[in-house]
């Protein structure tokens, strides 16, 4: 997590443990973010950025892949330095 910014770096180690759990279970970023969205309760549509028409098509497959085997949980936490964007 050495690209983050400087505001940011409460959250390498939660960050590094993600990116290790995401490769353990073979899953891309993408997916996983996908997949969380995707398992809010009550939460009826997702909206994501895109900067490009590829980058759109490839985010509209994750949706018909099947669901990462990562537990989001462990990663919950509420550390207003991670959370709040004016913090960093």
């Amino acid at each position: 997590s050495s690209s983050l910014p400087p505001g940011l770096s409460a959250a390498s180690d939660l960050l590094d443990r993600w990116h290790r759990d995401l490769e353990e279970a073979q899953v891309t970023p993408a997916q996983a973010c996908i997949d969380f969205a995707l398992g809010i309760e009550g939460a009826s549509r997702i909206v994501v950025g895109v900067t490009s028409p590829t980058e759109l098509q490839e985010i509209l497959a994750l949706f018909s892949t099947a669901s990462s085997p990562l537990d989001h949980s462990r990663f919950a936490h509420n550390d207003p330095s991670i959370l709040d964007p004016w913090r960093w």
